[in-house]
């Protein structure tokens, strides 16, 4: 073998070798684990959690549901303070607020996260009531109502799909039946049916950290 043969097998080496560091350290990044204070957004129907997709630090990004995994870009905190019943919902990575695209009233309409507006009096399409939907499963589920539109928070179509997205729709579908739960979580969904219902409990979600 030459000399020069071994060079470029040497340089195709090494090239493999800085290859797979780099997509090993954007995995590492991607995969920063979800802080404290922030919890999955299960949904009842699909069994899967909310996330921004890609990892997304864009305003208006669209949002949908994915496997759920310890990722910040998985972390979400309800906060309240402003209102007695109304919160807003942060996402850990991009720090941005669920949101009603263009403070639409229109059934349909995309929820996305946007830059929060401000948490002592925040913008009327990042506001959303918890309703208590049922006691089912072992959990407390809730529907997620836009202060604004009056629609809650669903999956378009009713889907289980992976990369389903989120819009504002009926809050009577369980396809808007979420529930706050801490990561890493042994969930019993996807679940097409309420069962083993008992009476509901005192609050539909964990308890919230206040923000003033």
């Amino acid at each position: 073998m030459t000399i020069k043969s071994r060079l470029q097998i040497w340089s195709i080496g090494l090239s493999a070798i800085v290859i797979f560091m780099v997509t090993f350290a954007a995995t590492a990044v991607a995969r920063a684990a979800i802080d404290p204070g922030y919890n999955w957004f299960y949904n009842f129907h699909s069994g899967l959690c909310v996330s921004v997709p890609g990892s997304s630090t864009t305003s208006g990004k669209q949002l949908w549901q994915d496997p759920c995994v310890n990722d910040k870009n998985f972390g979400w905190d309800p906060i309240t303070g402003f209102d007695g019943t109304q919160y807003v919902i942060r996402n850990d990575n991009s720090k941005m607020c669920m949101a009603v695209q263009n403070d639409s009233t229109t059934s349909g309409a995309p929820i996305v996260q946007q830059g929060c507006s401000n948490l002592s009096n925040p913008a009327t399409d990042e506001r959303f009531v918890i309703t208590q939907a049922g006691f089912y499963n072992g959990y407390g589920w809730a529907v997620y109502e836009s202060n604004h539109s009056g629609y809650c928070i669903t999956i378009s179509g009713g889907s289980e799909a992976n990369g389903a997205y989120l819009v504002q729709g009926s809050c009577g579908s369980r396809s808007s039946w979420f529930v706050f739960v801490a990561p890493g979580t042994s969930m019993p969904c996807p679940c097409t049916s309420a069962v083993n219902a008992h009476s509901a409990p005192e609050s539909p979600v964990p308890p919230m950290r206040r923000e003033k």
